[in-house]
Formats: C-alpha cells, structure tokens, sequence
C-alpha cells in the first residue's frame, strides 16, 4: 500500500506537529508513505496537485491542510483526513471537501459523534504516545516532583486545568510549572528537542495536571502522561475511560478545593505497582498501535 501524506513542509518544519509527523513515520512500518507537497524538492506549486502526482501511483492520499493546495480535490485518488480537533464545524469541513476526503479520522470521541452523521466515512482513532514518552521515565520514588502543570492555560477553553493549576500552586506539593512553547518553532529539529524536554519533564512528577477541555476532549496529554509513568489528574475523558481510566485520579469539577486537594494527596501515596499498570494501559495505546489499526482501516476501505 502506498500513501502519499500531503504535508506542507511549512508545517513539516516549523509547526508544533511532531504527533502528526510521528503517526505518518508509525505508519511506514505498515505502508509505503512519502511526505510531500508544497516545499519538498520537486513540487511546483504553480501547478495542480494532480500534475505534481504525474507519473506516480498511489493507493491513498492522506491530507493536512490540503484545502490550501490546488486541485487537491480533482485527483481522483482515495483521500483521507485526520483531525485533532474538529470543534470548528465550517473549517472542519472546507478541509474535508479541499480534498474531497472519503474517510475521516477524529482522535476525539466527542468529534466522532458529531461528525458521524455526516455522509463521509467517520472512524474514531485516540491519540496515541509518541515513542519518547516511553524513554524519560525517571524512577518512581527518584522523581523530584509531585506534580507537574503543562499546556496552554485558558480558563476558558480548559477550565479545570486552570482550576487544578490554582489549586496546586498554592498546596504543599513540589509544583513544575512547565511553560507553554507556543505553536511554531524555528525548524523540526527545535521541535523535536522541545518535545524531548517535555517528555523529560513529564517524567520528572508523579501526577500531571490534565483535563477534557470545554469541549469534553481526550488530549494527547492523557496518553502522553501515562506513557511517561505520570498519573494523570483531571476529569477522565470517554476516549480513555476504558483503558487509562481505572489508573487515573478522575476529578469531577463540581467536587470543592478541598475534596480535590484530598484526593490529590491520597493519590500521592499510591505505589508503583499501580504506575506500572498504567505504563501497561499505555502501551495499547502507542503509536505503533494506532499505525496498525489505521493501516487495517484503509486496507479494507
């Protein structure tokens, strides 16, 4: 099978993209896939996607951002999508018909159902750890935090993130506030070594500060946390109630301060034995999983 993954190299490059850069590198292990598009060596972009594509076969066209990329709708091979987020319904869909997409991916259960009604195939495909997250985990009892806060911080889009933020840096636990990056860095390399850090540091607590977002999400920061050996604090999320669920300290935001510095605290005593199964849960939800499962997903499509 051979996929073209139509991937800007602006986006390649400078965007903070390296989960969809690292599910196309999965997929390889499954699949033909070439990057390319608009900034590899080679492309025209005064010319139609199907004339870029001359001379070349491929069995699907996976496409990000591809509305931006002419005549990507006109070339008659099999297109899928994958979204993060798909909250905005008409951006959602211009990126759909940009290329005319037959199957549509949503790593968010909450997209899924939404979306599932429309006349498109929709699958639901969770987030999945990037391979890093399985190498920075610091030993349980060495780890120098208690708690680690991460990600952007809007009170409006992730409440009980901020909430729990308050919460935690005014208790008597070892906080790592770690900053957000922000959504472009100079080249992938930067993005790379930025995602390493993260890794690093998720490895460095023992809970890490999540939460489903305003619109109920189950984030990669989920996974992520688990990969690392982190619990994960917030209020758990459909995507993975099933299999991260029962290793989380679910919170439920209607619960006061108190009652939430409580149970942060008895999950602060938990053993490891009880981060080992959650590295477990996490391992069936790695990259190399979802690549298989997405490639068994268009084998039959």
């Amino acid at each position: 099978m051979k996929i073209c993954y139509l991937f800007s190299s602006e986006y390649y490059e400078r965007k903070m993209s390296v989960g969809r850069r690292a599910y196309g590198e999965a997929l390889r292990q499954f699949a033909n896939v070439t990057f390319w598009g608009p900034g590899w060596p080679g492309y025209d972009s005064n010319k139609s996607l199907t004339d870029n594509l001359r001379g070349q076969r491929f069995d699907w066209l996976w496409c990000y951002k591809a509305n931006h990329v002419l005549g990507a709708d006109q070339t008659g091979i099999p297109t899928f999508v994958c979204f993060n987020e798909a909250n905005d319904h008409q951006a959602t869909q211009e990126e759909i018909d940009g290329c005319r997409a037959s199957l549509v991916v949503f790593h968010h259960w909450t997209d899924y159902q939404i979306w599932r009604s429309e006349p498109i195939r929709a699958v639901h495909l969770p987030h999945a750890a990037h391979p890093l997250c399985y190498l920075q985990r610091t030993p349980w009892h060495d780890r120098p935090y208690d708690l680690i806060v991460s990600g952007v911080q809007s009170e409006e889009i992730y409440p009980l993130r901020w909430r729990l933020r308050e919460i935690a840096l005014t208790s008597r636990w070892k906080v790592l506030d770690f900053p957000y990056p922000g959504h472009r860095l100079s080249h992938s390399g930067a993005i790379d070594r930025q995602f390493e850090r993260y890794c690093q540091a998720l490895g460095s607590a023992r809970l890490s500060v999540v939460c489903s977002s305003r619109y109920g999400y189950g984030l990669a920061k989920w996974i992520e946390s688990a990969a690392c050996g982190t619990i994960p604090v917030g209020d758990v999320p459909a995507d993975f109630s099933p299999t991260l669920g029962q290793y989380c300290v679910d919170i439920d935001p209607e619960d006061p301060d108190d009652r939430i510095r409580d149970s942060i605290g008895k999950a602060l005593e938990l053993t490891p034995a009880w981060q080992q199964g959650l590295i477990r849960a996490a391992e069936g939800l790695s990259m190399d999983v979802y690549a298989k499962r997405l490639a068994e997903i268009l084998e039959f499509s």
